[in-house]
């Protein structure tokens, strides 16, 4: 056999080879019997809001999967009414005529309204827009059998918020909870939440207390839950629209609060899962849209909706999320039977999964092999050809490059562009016009405006489309334009006009939404018009100002600087400032432009038009004014004040050197009478009767030694008795005691005490200690005494006076006493409302403990 036989036979060989596995591989589709395709059947959602809302995503979601064993029976459309950004009667209005136009001509079987914008639509609008078309409804708060007593068509599934179960839960997993903060807003919506929470209250009072935090802005809320005990749960109702007007989705509040606590969160919202929450009875939108999907099915099936009982009682489940479960603690076997667990991670496959994997694998690998070998023998042979055909492949493979290089460039455009024929159809779009408008480039190509869009904005389209045909110039134009979601979009459209080589005439637009821009201009008219009702109202002075002049000046700020409008608006915003300040004010002014000052408020004068001095307390910051640099500053004036301040400080300074002037005298004056006791004691020849005499002087000395030291002190009312102490002792120590026999030691905290206190306190040191100097040590006998002072529990204060001498005599009282010295240490104790405690082991010890009641 020669060499092209043998080669002829192999690629036979190779031919049959492939023909027999694309059999095998085919041999399922080909047993597979072919069947009749029914006619569909047409199933309208009609969704209360936009893509992205948790809960009517899973409600779709639910009915999607419901609806999944009828394959290709169904044909399933979405409508997004976007309610929960506008729901004005206008809005509404617009979605009538939306819809009124896009179905008109299309058969629907069922309408699935789900939530309650859309329920409230189709209640209105049945008859006109889907006349007897029948309704399920998922997802509706607050439901009441009249809704339905002349919609006889109509049946569907209530969702109804299982509180009760999402508390006692709480309290399950939580038993030392005392504070439940319950979360929500003034709408409508919060505030049925808030009655429903107080129905069931009373039940849980003797467990806890309940806060309500509603009318608040979100930093307010933010702040308010940081501040809640430990002991705290917060259940989390709806809260998205706070008390100054802002919107917020779902999961950022329950981000934000969980960013802003540690405290555990429950709801009964499904949106709140994998923000925050830990879990609770929640009303799941998926189980809505199963139940309706049912409903759907048997409705196909024939049954009227009026023989499908409405399910009032909303199908909750008990669902958590993992993290959270893990964060407190909680185990899995501890939650309610049937639970849910979201957020849970993948674990790997079982074994036999993977098994059978492995063995799939290695049956392709094998029959990939055989497929390369066949391939690569097969290459050899198209060499040839492929040769033959490089060059007109290169030339279509760089026609196809440029093409989709041009493509590219107009897709990657963020702003929707389109060309028009001369016939206004459209010819050619850009990925943003598609999803702009909501509609693929299939349903746009061929069409015009009045094929896609509401009459009204197709002839002011086609309008404008033929001035630029007509005149063959660019022309830009503020047109309202309906989007993706039936929403109404403020844009800017430029045209220009094309004409290729055969002549014929195109339209190449490009449109800007500025709906955003539209607004924000808007808001900042009211807000600068606000802003200048307030300014000239308002008592306080108010200036704004821009490089070095002022740009505006308050009724009020005219009035205190005595300049009029216009001259404040020739001068530099310093030039009326007090020379003494001029400096500080324009060095923070110009820095404060530069972004590098904060908003503070300082004390500093100003120089009126008459030249009259006037003290100002001046408040300021920087702001943005058309978009430069600005500042802003208010400016009271506190003139009377600052007068009256002087005036104060003043008369302080007069009763303070009064005071001493009191103090010296009274000092001068028992130092007279301590002299004569001195004199009186030197006529004296009887020893007991000028011991006595020696006495008085000591108590007078100890009560004048306080006035000097208030005399010498800058505080006049409280005396330093740590240092009154130890020039007391000294000075009794030297009157009575031998140093060569006795000493004294001294030991004292820093203390301050009033006046009288000090007098007291310093008399009973003075009796002690004059007894220990003269009783303790007899017949010359050697010994310390010691004094100490010090702050003790409670604010109380114990002076202490111990001596080692020969100690008090057996059955010593105090009380029973009769010496003059130690009735006065007792009454003046008294008077102190203070302790005395005497101690008479290895010597005698005093202690007075008592509260400085001043």
């Amino acid at each position: 056999m020669d060499v092209s036989a043998m080669s002829s036979a192999r690629t036979k060989y190779q031919h049959i080879c492939l023909l027999v596995i694309l059999v095998i591989l085919l041999s399922p589709c080909l047993l597979q019997p072919a069947a009749a395709q029914p006619p569909k059947k047409t199933v309208l959602f009609l969704n209360s809001y936009s893509p992205g809302m948790v809960f009517s995503d899973e409600e779709y979601r639910g009915l999607q999967d419901s609806l999944k064993p009828m394959g290709n029976e169904v044909d399933l459309r979405v409508e997004y009414m976007d309610c929960k950004r506008i729901s004005d009667e206008e809005h509404l209005q617009n979605l009538y005529w939306l819809y009124k136009h896009k179905y008109s001509n299309v058969r629907v079987d069922v309408i699935v309204a789900a939530d309650n914008f859309a329920f409230d639509f189709i209640r209105q609008y049945h008859d006109d827009l889907f006349p007897g078309v029948p309704v399920v409804f998922c997802g509706v708060n607050y439901f009441t059998g009249d809704m339905l007593a002349d919609n006889r068509n109509m049946t569907g599934v209530v969702e109804d918020y299982d509180i009760r179960s999402t508390l006692n839960l709480a309290f399950e997993q939580f038993p030392d909870t005392k504070h439940v903060c319950v979360i929500h807003d003034e709408t409508s919506t919060g505030m049925a939440m808030h009655r429903q929470v107080l129905d069931h209250i009373p039940e849980f009072l003797d467990r806890a207390e309940f806060i309500f935090l509603s009318n608040v802005t979100l930093d307010e809320l933010l702040e308010r839950i940081k501040d809640l005990p430990p002991d705290s749960v917060i259940l989390l109702e709806a809260f998205n629209r706070d008390s100054a007007g802002n919107v917020y989705t779902y999961e950022e509040i329950g981000d934000l609060l969980a960013a802003s606590t540690d405290v555990p969160m429950y709801s009964n919202g499904e949106m709140y899962l994998g923000h925050g929450i830990v879990g609770g009875k929640i009303t799941a939108g998926y189980q809505q849209g199963v139940i309706a999907g049912d409903m759907v099915q048997q409705i196909i099936a024939g049954t009227p909706p009026s023989a499908i009982p409405v399910v009032e009682k909303s199908p909750n489940v008990y669902i958590f999320d993992h993290d959270k479960l893990r964060q407190y603690g909680i185990s899995e076997s501890s939650l309610p039977a049937g639970s849910t667990i979201v957020n849970k991670p993948v674990y790997i496959v079982d074994a036999w999964v993977l098994h059978l994997t492995i063995t799939i694998i290695v049956g392709m690998c094998c029959l990939i092999g055989l497929l390369v070998y066949s391939i690569r023998i097969r290459r050899k042979a198209e060499a040839a050809l492929r040769q033959n055909i490089a060059e007109r492949k290169l030339a279509q493979e760089q026609q196809e490059e440029s093409r989709n290089y041009l493509n590219s460039i107009i897709n990657a455009v963020l702003d929707p562009i389109f060309v028009k024929n001369s016939r206004h159809e459209f010819v050619m779009v850009n990925d943003s016009l598609c999803d702009f408008i909501g509609r693929r480039r299939e349903e746009i190509i061929g069409k015009s405006d009045h094929d896609l869009f509401p009459k009204s904005q197709a002839d002011v389209f086609t309008e404008k489309d033929d001035m630029v045909l007509e005149t063959g110039k660019e022309n830009t134009n503020e047109e309202v334009i309906t989007g993706s979601e039936g929403v109404l979009h403020t844009v800017s459209t430029k045209k220009r006009l094309y004409m290729d080589k055969t002549g014929e005439r195109f339209i190449v637009g490009i449109v800007r939404d500025i709906t955003e821009r539209i607004a924000a201009e808007k808001a900042l008219q009211e807000s600068e018009e606000k802003f200048r009702v307030l300014a000239e109202t308002s008592p306080v002075a108010i200036a704004l100002y821009q490089g070095e002049r002022h740009i505006y000046n308050n009724p009020a700020h005219v009035k205190l600087s005595g300049y009029s409008a216009q001259e404040l608006l020739d001068m530099r915003f310093w030039d009326w400032i007090h020379p003494d300040y001029r400096e500080i004010v324009r060095e923070r002014g110009m820095s404060r432009q530069r972004g590098e000052g904060d908003t503070f408020g300082y004390e500093m004068k100003i120089v009126t038009r008459d030249g009259r001095e006037r003290w100002i307390y001046l408040t300021a910051g920087p702001i943005l004014y058309q978009g430069r640099p600005a500042g802003i500053a208010t400016l009271v004036d506190i003139t009377e004040r600052k007068l009256a301040e002087e005036t104060l400080i003043a008369s302080l300074r007069e009763k303070e050197v009064l005071l001493k002037e009191v103090h010296h005298r009274v000092k001068n004056n028992l130092q007279i009478v301590s002299s004569l006791l001195n004199l009186q004691s030197n006529a004296l020849r009887d020893e007991k009767i000028r011991a006595v005499f020696q006495e008085s002087q000591n108590r007078i000395r100890s009560m004048a030694l306080i006035h000097e030291k208030l005399y010498r002190s800058d505080d006049l009312s409280r005396v330093d008795f740590s240092d009154y102490l130890r020039v007391l002792s000294t000075d009794l120590y030297r009157v009575y005691a031998d140093p060569s026999k006795i000493r004294l030691s001294v030991d004292c905290e820093e203390i301050l005490l009033s006046i009288d206190a000090s007098i007291s306190c310093g008399l009973i040191v003075t009796e002690l200690l004059t007894n220990s100097f003269k009783h303790g040590f007899p017949g010359g006998r050697e010994g310390q005494v010691t004094v100490s002072l010090r702050r003790t529990a409670g604010g109380y204060v114990t002076v202490t006076v111990s001596d080692d001498g020969v100690g008090m005599p057996a059955g010593f009282v105090v009380e029973d006493t009769s010496t003059l010295g130690l009735q006065l240490v007792t009454t003046l104790v008294e008077q102190l409302e203070g302790r005395l405690e005497i101690g008479s082991e290895g010597g005698t010890s005093f202690s007075i403990t008592f509260k400085d009641r001043q």
